[in-house]
């Protein structure tokens, strides 16, 4: 096995990917890959352009010109790559997004000053499909602008606003 062979088969293994949706993706058959990465065959320019594109490296790293890749990733930024292009190929997907949060508690939290019914609210909000929130959130801006025609604007300390008469 070549080194070019090992750095395309390690990619893809980083990104969890067989070696078919590799293939589907740059256009090639997938005995074609195998070949590559088991040494045998060395892949045409255009080709290494496509799986340096696809496994965001450069093409001196897959040419085993440079040790080390222009364009590195940790272990976790391969993961969220990986999950993004899931997300992408899929579309969206309560799974992806549980996974992503996995990744990331501290940046997807709930507040802690929401009440229970601001949660429910903010759950149900979460299901709809993008076409409904759109409903709700027009529903919510007529409501407010009755809410605000019926009385005067609240002041930020609980008090209402004094109105020039």
């Amino acid at each position: 096995m070549t080194e070019t062979g090992n750095r395309l088969k390690r990619l893809r293994l980083a990104l969890g990917k067989s070696q078919k949706e590799v293939c589907d993706i740059v256009n090639i058959e997938q005995s074609t890959l195998a070949n590559y990465e088991n040494g045998n065959r060395v892949p045409k320019i255009d080709i290494l352009i496509a799986l340096a594109d696809y496994y965001s490296v450069s093409l001196d790293y897959l040419l085993c010109r440079v040790d080390e890749n222009d364009i590195s990733f940790t272990a976790m930024e391969m993961q969220i790559i990986k999950i993004f292009r899931e997300y992408e190929s899929s579309g969206s997907s309560p799974d992806l997004r549980d996974r992503f949060i996995s990744i990331f508690p501290d940046l997807i939290t709930e507040p802690d000053d929401m009440t229970p019914s601001e949660q429910d609210l903010l759950t149900t909000f979460r299901s709809l499909t993008p076409n409904r929130r759109q409903v709700v959130l027009g529903k919510a801006m007529d409501l407010l602008l009755d809410q605000n025609k019926e009385s005067p604007p609240v002041a930020a300390e609980g008090t209402r606003e004094k109105t020039a008469k």
